[in-house]
């Protein structure tokens, strides 16, 4: 190995280790320990990123190293004893690395352990009870927990004849396995069960021998939640089920050959030849994507949607159900419970599944129930993001950004020392996934702010704890689908009518003075999509800003309206978008080129055509009431609770008819 430095913001040793092994093939592995998430003694946050494995695993390299210090002796850096400190807590974590040494001739000469340690002082930071390897998860006690799992994986992988024991041919080099651990847990955060997967190295799979196609698709976030909207205006069933081992129902087409599983080897120096998509192989996903779209079409007779590959239709003289695919994951709601009980049971010939009863917990997203409504949140998803960022004793604030502050990018010449080890690109994704979820209230915001990824400066980074701050005073928001009253035991057109609404903010970006687009589609009393985008070309005017917004909202209306359409509820009139902006509303309606619209692109008189056609019909709506406003701007307190409350995104006290707006 190779010593390549001081990992920037800790004092973590860089190895760069180029491995030469037979019948192995070359491998490169950056070791590259990076400071805690959380906050260091004074006061920066840190982050640390701790790449383990064992002599049975390997890791393909994030980013190749810049240089490489030839000559270096590998040094064994002795574990430090994490000591007492004041003030605070000290984590002592070690990243353990198992590689094997060559001669210069390509010789093995021994198997030898490098110990990384990193003495890092907390305060307020919780270490993850997940082992990262088979040897963290010995030296867990929960390791019978572990070692149980464990056993149970093989089992079943013997059970499904995953596998053969064979001789390696000698024209061929297995891939690598490894361990991955999990702990499932409730809504509340409460663990449930101890998971532990065999997991194949797909990264070291050849391409055109080890496998071809790779894609797979999975239920769309808008798909998801336009079935929960579904189910809460018809009254539906809904159901959650849970593909034991999806991946291992589906055959293997292609030959592979793979080491045995560390702790399971029998030192014979057999492999093992796959027969069923392993987790991890390049093709997993897509061989059982095509297995369960053959049971469900072909024997269960189902329709698979051409909008949505992993939704389905089925139309019975007991009346709908549908069905929702994240590859192991699937929701179904259906008119009558046998219809549910009768898809279950078609299932279960052919694979094991688990019945999770009424969803909870799908796709990281909470699902409760209240007999009148469906209410979609991530409150559990906040709060670990709050405690992994240390805001989780914030002070909140009423709104995500403060419309008072203008955001600029920083100067070439300003010194940015101090955001060195902020963790600004990992908090952006964190927020993200918050935004494309259930929390669209925070989408202009999170917008915004990843405008500043690449060099965040002070300003950027107290602006983006402010998002936070407002998530921590709305835990208990979510979207909420159907309203109290009486229980909806059919909902249609008239129920299910899909309304639209669109605004631009003229201009908003100070740096290239590009305009925000901005829009949000409805069904029933919750938002079911939504969009915040900076547009791709400078807009001339107001209303050229609003005409290509228009036509940007009108494409997704298309794609929403065949899915209505396939899951048989038909759009019989021409979707309502609403714009506050009657010069554009003017122009989509006119076929007349002139001096002052030739230069707009082809692509935006788009919405022409759709007006045409009778698939969009555009309605003038005061800015007041335009809820796409929260989507462009920053808006004051008032404005902003106004249109939150018109998306659905409502609060435990909301739902209850109390006072409602609890101060946040």
């Amino acid at each position: 190995m190779y010593f390549v430095g001081i990992a920037p913001g800790s004092k973590a040793w860089l190895y760069y280790n180029q491995r030469v092994t037979e019948p192995e093939d070359e491998d490169y592995d950056l070791i590259s320990p990076t400071p805690l998430e959380g906050e260091s003694r004074s006061g920066k946050p840190n982050q640390l990123d701790e790449r383990a494995g064992d002599h049975a695993t390997s890791h393909e390299p994030e980013q190749a190293p810049t240089q490489l210090v030839q000559g270096e002796s590998l040094n064994r850096p002795e574990q430090v004893a994490a000591g007492p400190v004041a003030g605070g807590r000290q984590l002592h974590q070690v990243a353990r690395i198992d590689y094997k040494r060559f001669s210069e001739t390509g010789e093995k000469v021994q198997l030898e352990e490098v110990h990384i340690a990193c003495v890092l002082t907390l305060t307020g930071t919780e270490s993850t009870n997940e082992p990262r390897n088979l040897r963290e998860a010995q030296e867990q006690p929960e390791w019978p927990e572990w070692k149980r799992v464990m056993d149970e994986e093989i089992t079943q992988l013997r059970q499904l004849n995953a596998f053969r024991v064979t001789d390696l041919p000698p024209d061929r080099s297995p891939i690598g396995c490894r361990w991955v651990y999990r702990l499932k847990c409730d809504s509340d955060g409460r663990i449930i069960c101890y998971k532990a997967r065999l997991v194949a190295q797909g990264f070291s799979q050849v391409p055109g021998l080890d496998y071809f196609e790779t894609f797979a698709p999975v239920v769309r976030m808008d798909s998801l939640r336009m079935l929960v909207a579904i189910a809460a205006e018809r009254g539906m069933k809904l159901r959650q089920h849970d593909v034991v081992g999806a991946y291992l129902n589906a055959d293997l087409d292609e030959v592979i050959f793979m080491h045995q599983p560390p702790g399971y080897d029998d030192g014979s120096g057999r492999v093992l030849q796959l027969q069923k998509a392993l987790y991890g192989l390049k093709q997993g996903g897509r061989k059982w994507n095509q297995h369960l779209n053959q049971i469900l079409v072909e024997e269960l007779l189902f329709r698979r949607l051409d909008s949505d590959m992993c939704v389905y239709v089925k139309v019975t003289k007991r009346g709908l159900t549908l069905v929702g695919v994240h590859v192991d994951d699937m929701i179904s709601a259906a008119d009558a419970e046998e219809s549910l009980a009768e898809l279950e049971a078609g299932l279960q010939k052919h694979f094991k599944i688990t019945d999770l009863g009424e969803p909870h917990l799908l796709l990281g997203l909470e699902v409760s129930h209240d007999g009148h409504s469906i209410t979609l949140r991530q409150t559990q998803f906040i709060l670990s993001a709050l405690k992994r960022y240390g805001m989780e004793n914030c002070a909140p604030v009423s709104t995500p950004m403060d419309p008072n502050v203008r955001l600029l990018k920083e100067p070439d010449d300003a010194d940015l020392s101090e955001m060195k080890d902020v963790p600004y690109q990992a908090a952006i994704g964190t927020l993200m996934y918050a935004a494309l979820g259930t929390r669209p209230d925070i989408s202009y915001a999170v917008q915004t702010l990843s405008q500043f990824s690449s060099r965040p400066g002070p300003a950027h980074w107290t602006a983006l704890k402010r998002v936070f701050r407002y998530l921590k005073g709305t835990l208990d928001y979510g979207i909420t689908y159907g309203r109290k009253g009486e229980p909806r035991a059919r909902a249609y057109y008239q129920n299910l009518r899909l309304e639209g609404y669109s605004d631009a903010d003229w201009g908003a970006n100070p740096i290239d003075r590009k305009s925000i687009s901005g829009y949000a589609f409805l069904i029933g009393s919750g938002v079911i999509a939504w969009s915040s985008k900076k547009q791709a070309v400078v807009a001339l005017s107001s209303t050229e800003a609003e005409y290509m917004a228009i036509s940007y909202a009108a494409r997704h209306a298309i794609w929403m309206r065949t899915l209505l359409a396939e899951l048989t509820f038909v759009q019989e009139q021409a979707t309502k978008l609403n714009a506050d902006n009657q010069s554009a509303i003017a122009l989509s309606k006119d076929n007349i080129h002139h001096a002052r619209t030739k230069h707009i692109d082809i692509c935006h008189h788009f919405i022409r055509e759709c007006i045409e056609s009778d698939t969009i019909a555009l309605a003038y709506v005061p800015t007041d009431d335009n809820v796409a406003d929260l989507f462009t701007k920053a808006l004051a307190r008032e404005h902003f609770h106004t249109l939150r409350k018109q998306l659905g995104i409502l609060s435990d006290a909301e739902l209850r008819g109390s006072v409602g707006d609890n101060g946040l």
